[in-house]
């Protein structure tokens, strides 16, 4: 049987099979500069699978201050 080839740029994307992808119910997204796309202490609602630019991560200390604290791209999966 040949191998299908992923129209997915996300590598975890990519190593789903067709099934698994089926089931997820996927839908694209277009998010701007600056967009928060997720609140602390909220309960996981969405899983984002970036196919395209980056994405930060960042904590909110007791003053106020936010800081960056990692990054991610088309490689993972963000959770919301």
């Amino acid at each position: 049987m040949p191998k299908l080839i992923s129209v997915y740029k996300n590598i975890l994307l990519k190593a789903f099979d067709p099934e698994v992808i089926s089931r997820l119910g996927l839908k694209a997204l277009d998010f701007k500069a600056g967009q928060r796309i997720e609140m602390p202490v909220l309960p996981i609602k969405h899983l984002h699978f970036l196919e395209s630019g980056m994405a930060s991560m960042t904590t909110i200390f007791a003053d106020g201050r936010e800081v960056e604290v990692g990054m991610f791209g088309y490689e993972s999966v963000y959770r919301r």
